[in-house]
């Protein structure tokens, strides 16, 4: 379902490194889950109690695009990249899943396994627009949490101590459950 949200990364200086647009499945349920399913299975602490990610280590080779010009000399080489899904379309997705609005939470992945540099579109000011932007689903290594805010509602875990998706899920219907109380 088209449910607009923003996905964010702030690396250990708390500064932005990804504030990735996705189109679809922005609720807790969907984003949500999908972002904590990998934050799951590439956080662990190491001997010393460090939070070791392959996420964390691959915020050094992304970097926003400069210009709409960098963008453009990209997309000008599949002059066939539409809705319709040509197969330039297919291309450009596979090549290039950090600058398509499908890729939603596997934006983490993206990160994670890229050998190269990581070009990215900043949307951070996308989180301002209250009526479009549905979800906002953000790691900061900084304060080592994972927070998500849905409907006016913000839940937070640690990194050190995420919560099972179920628990994850609970801390929503709990905080929309407040507000009728």
């Amino acid at each position: 379902m088209g449910t607009r949200h923003l996905i964010t990364v702030f690396d250990e200086q708390g500064e932005l490194k990804v504030a990735q647009y996705g189109q679809w499945d922005g609720y807790p349920s969907g984003q949500g889950v999908r972002m904590l399913a990998w934050l799951e299975m590439t956080t662990r602490l190491d001997y010393y109690g460090n939070l070791v990610s392959p996420v964390k280590d691959g915020l050094r080779r992304c970097r926003f695009a400069v210009s709409d010009d960098e963008l453009n000399e990209i997309y000008s080489k599949f002059p066939e990249a539409n809705y319709l899904g040509t197969d330039d379309n297919k291309s450009f997705d596979v090549l290039y899943p950090n600058l398509i609005r499908d890729t939603g939470a596997d934006i983490l992945m993206v990160v994670a396994y890229s050998v190269g540099e990581v070009l990215l579109v900043d949307s951070s000011d996308f989180g301002n627009d209250e009526l479009f932007c549905e979800g906002i689903y953000s790691v900061n290594y900084q304060s080592e949490m994972f927070t998500s805010v849905y409907g006016g509602k913000t839940v937070s875990f640690p990194l050190r101590e995420l919560p099972s998706q179920q628990e994850y899920l609970d801390a929503f219907t709990k905080a929309f459950e407040e507000v009728g109380a």
